[in-house]
């Protein structure tokens, strides 16, 4: 079963989500939680560069995810690259 989205939170100064390929936190055999601070999210549909996310509240709920999403891919794959750097090195 696919990861999919079961919770979004939306804090004062973060956002929170989880993904499980079971809702049931006892039968899920995979997940991911984060959380991300919203000061440092861009906007994803900026035009002429990159925005700050600004207010949440603002925002369809869509946009918040989406930018926390592309925020942890980018934190996700400078680490996924330190790490290939590191075996290269090894080898």
């Amino acid at each position: 079963m696919p990861m999919i989205l079961l919770e979004t939170k939306i804090l004062n100064d973060s956002i929170q989500m989880r993904y499980a390929d079971n809702p049931d936190p006892t039968q899920a055999a995979e997940w991911l939680e984060f959380r991300a601070k919203l000061l440092g999210l861009v906007h994803p549909y900026s035009r002429g560069g990159p925005q700050p996310l600004g207010n949440p509240e603002e925002q369809f709920v869509s946009e918040s995810e989406l930018a926390a999403l592309r925020y942890m891919r980018d934190v996700i794959g400078e680490e996924t690259q330190r790490l290939s750097n590191l075996v290269g090195r090894i080898r």
